[in-house]
């Protein structure tokens, strides 16, 4: 029997440890994603570092990015495909398509169609729809492009090649390039990049208008699915943009990652070339290969000029984010009024359910915002609606000391004695956690001392037994 004991200790030890370090793993994670909203790339880098150290998948994608950008470390082609690599073997969706693109474009590994095929079915076989568009084009152009039946005419020794001339004529240059690029530009720094592809990325807009002009390829698509417009848009050069759009570019073109030129408008916050998209007639509800918005993309960055313009044109305010929540709650959560007066002045439902089972007055209430407190309840968020723990916004807000969310709660309708978890009072949570100035005020506004939870215990006798001496005193 002690064995058996021992050896249950023994496991039930190992999974709180396992608990803690996910729970670690998980604040890592998001001290990363807000580093990144930050633009601080050196310290994601080095959070992103450790976690990819202990095999953790996203990690290991979210650090090939910093790779390949060269974005807080230096750009690293083969490094990035190492981390897209391992983290596409445990099978994340989002390295398989990028694994696929490298061999394809052969940037940091040997160029491999036949690889590129395998990654790109693997992310197919997942749903992914830019995947699935680009194993049809490989499998076309291996159709349309048969191996060489001979090899390549032998170049001359130096010794059979005649004396080069002092001065000769001027090479002529390629229709495909009339302003010269290669003459300007080392060309495979973008591999699998078309030449108008370069241009739009690097906002060369009259090289663009001459490419145009003798014919280049409109949706030619390089390594990872992006077109001439994608990239152009991604980067903000919005005349190209509009270059692009006016000689007739498809606006609805999807990168490898599902993204159309307007998510990658709203995601870079380039609000003028949203604005040209808006205008031409793109898709205001695009989504990415994830199912996030661009509206979500655009909240979870805090692009506030993107999110009004996408509103403007009638994007959906009840579009959800990467996470399968409404992007109400992003707003709210990053404490952004603005965004959360937008969302709510076109007409957004106030009481959605977040992620983590909180109402977005709930999490408003929790973290202490005043102003969006105010907002959702203007709105007409049910001030007493229960989470999913049975805890009021006012419980929770009583809980975390919030004295001004308490009193606007209280202004608007709460219920200073509502019951939640374990029969618990707003007054029971405040008095427990040592919070003086709200027990005065729920008492003030008729918060009952007498109620007990269901251990028994009075708000009074919480105080005592976490050494609130003071806040007990209120009561006597």
């Amino acid at each position: 029997m002690a064995r058996r004991c021992t050896r249950s200790l023994a496991v039930i030890a190992a999974a709180l440890l396992f608990q803690a370090a996910a729970a670690r793993a998980g604040d890592t994670a998001a001290e990363a994603r807000d580093a990144v909203r930050a633009r601080d790339y050196t310290r994601a880098a080095e959070l992103w570092s450790a976690l990819a150290e202990r095999g953790d998948r996203d990690a290991r994608y979210q650090l090939g990015s910093l790779y390949r950008t060269g974005r807080g470390v230096p750009r690293d082609p083969g490094r990035a495909f190492q981390l897209w690599l391992a983290a596409a073997e445990a099978g994340d969706v989002r390295a398989q398509v990028g694994v696929a693109g490298l061999y394809a474009s052969g940037w940091g590994v040997a160029a491999d169609r036949g690889q590129a095929l395998r990654w790109y079915g693997a992310a197919a076989a997942q749903g992914h729809e830019g995947a699935r568009v680009r194993v049809v084009d490989l499998e076309r152009a291996a159709a349309t492009s048969p191996p060489p039946t001979s090899p390549p005419p032998r170049r001359k020794a130096a010794a059979e090649r005649p004396a080069r001339l002092v001065r000769s004529a001027p090479k002529p240059v390629p229709a495909a390039d009339p302003l010269g690029w290669t003459e300007r530009a080392d060309a495979t720094a973008y591999p699998g990049f078309s030449t108008l592809a370069i241009a739009a990325w690097r906002g060369e807009t009259e090289l663009v208008r001459a490419l145009l002009a003798h014919g280049a390829e409109l949706e030619a698509r390089d390594g990872e699915g992006h077109t001439p417009l994608t990239r152009a848009a991604w980067r903000g050069h919005v005349e190209i943009v509009v270059l692009l759009l006016e000689a007739g570019a498809d606006r609805e073109a999807r990168d490898g990652e599902g993204r159309t030129a307007l998510y990658l408008a709203a995601a870079e916050d380039r609000a003028a070339c949203l604005r040209a998209l808006l205008e031409r007639g793109a898709d205001a509800n695009t989504c990415n290969a994830a199912g996030e918005s661009a509206l979500g993309a655009a909240i979870a960055r805090g692009h506030a000029d993107v999110v009004t313009g996408l509103l403007a044109q009638g994007a959906n305010p009840a579009a959800r984010d990467a996470r399968g929540q409404p992007v109400l709650c992003d707003a709210v959560a990053m404490g952004r009024n603005d965004l959360v007066t937008a969302l709510l002045g076109v007409g957004v439902g106030a009481d959605a359910l977040c992620g983590d089972g909180l109402t977005p007055l709930a999490r408003a209430a929790t973290a202490g915002d005043a102003a969006i407190t105010r907002a959702l309840s203007a709105a007409g968020a049910v001030v007493d609606a229960p989470t999913e723990a049975g805890n009021t916004p006012l419980m929770l807000s009583a809980a975390a000391g919030r004295a001004e969310v308490v009193a606007i709660l209280l202004d608007v309708g709460a219920d200073p004695n509502a019951r939640g978890h374990r029969r618990s009072t707003p007054l029971m949570f405040a008095a427990a956690g040592g919070h003086r100035a709200v027990v005065e005020l729920l008492l003030a506004r008729g918060g009952r001392a007498s109620p007990r939870n269901e251990s028994g215990q009075t708000a009074a006798a919480l105080a005592i037994q976490a050494h609130h001496d003071d806040v007990a005193a209120l009561f006597e």
